[in-house]
Formats: structure tokens, sequence, C-alpha cells
């Protein structure tokens, strides 16, 4: 948009084990702000590694007339994968936030004219739960269709495809995603 400048800054906060058993805040990003009371992980949670990540976009009207109609859109995490799971998220502006196919959260900020010169700081918060253990999910029936139908090189409805799939097929998707790498 002519005359918006947008700048980004990132934070991610983790929540580490400290030496006397504690848990401490680390940052990986030197100007951060205070972040929120670390959690520790509950003890059957499938996500137990805690993550705080706060990304801040600065957007200043560079023109010396009125921006009647400022918009930013940004995305924010994931709501959940095999590796990641978003607990909270919050903004200083309220978004209209919509789902993608493959369930991207879009956040659609929408602001009031900005007068000349004027700055207008949106700061986005998501809490996380992350894991080095993937978590088996299924697909979202849109996204299973789109992936397993047949099309152009893909022949997938084949009988002799079929076969092949299905003497590679295991007793767990690790182990059929492995025999299908191997084969």
């Amino acid at each position: 948009m002519r005359g918006l400048t947008i700048a980004l800054t990132l934070s991610v906060l983790a929540a580490l084990e400290s030496p006397a058993g504690g848990v401490d805040t680390a940052r990986s990003e030197s100007n951060a702000d205070a972040s929120a009371p670390p959690t520790a992980p509950a003890a059957a949670d499938l996500y137990p590694i805690k993550r705080h990540i706060r990304y801040r976009f600065t957007l200043q009207n560079s023109e010396a007339h009125v921006l009647e109609h400022a918009s930013l859109i940004a995305y924010a995490p994931v709501k959940r994968t095999s590796t990641q799971r978003v607990d909270g998220l919050a903004a200083t502006v309220t978004p209209t936030i919509q789902l993608d196919a493959s369930g991207n959260q879009i956040l659609d900020f929408h602001f009031d004219p900005l007068a000349p010169y004027a700055t207008r700081v949106v700061t986005v918060e998501a809490q996380l739960s992350l894991t080095d253990k993937p978590v088996p999910d299924q697909l979202p029936a849109l996204l299973q269709a789109a992936y397993t139908r047949s099309e152009r090189y893909i022949e997938s409805e084949d009988p002799r495809i079929a076969a092949i799939a299905k003497d590679l097929k295991a007793s767990n998707a690790l182990q059929t995603a492995r025999n299908l790498y191997q084969f």
C-alpha cells in the first residue's frame, strides 16, 4: 500500500528448566518485552515443550496526508500440526481470522484513518506447545481428498499401483511411510 511502511519485530520466549529445578524464561531476541509467566509441561501432555512467541508490526504513514484505509494481513501459527499446537492467540488490535484449506490462520487487520506520519503498533502473541515426537494427526477431509485423488502423472486408482500400496501398508503410519520411502 502506497504511503504505508511496515516493520516487523519477532521475539521467541521459551520456558526452560533452570539448574535449580524451577522454570526460567530465556529470550532469543534482545528487545523482547516481559513475558507471561512460563508454564511447566503437564505429565500426560503430548506437546510438552512450551513457547511464547510475540511479533510486532509497526505501521507508519509516510505521507503528508491522511491514509484513509490501512490494512494488514499476516499469518498466525497453524492451529495444530503433528509437532505444534496453538494454546492461545491474542493481538492488540482485533483481527478477522480466517482459516485456509491447510489450516493456516490468516489475520486480517483493518485500521481507522491514519494521520500524516502517524504510527500504529500491532502486537500478536501466541502460546505454543511443541513436541519433538510427532503426534499422528488426521488430515482434514478436504485435504485428504485433494492429496489422494488421481491426476496427471499420479495414477492412484490404477490397479497395479493400488496392489503395490496394499503390500506396502503396515500396521502403523510411521512404518507405512518408511516402506513407501524405501520402495
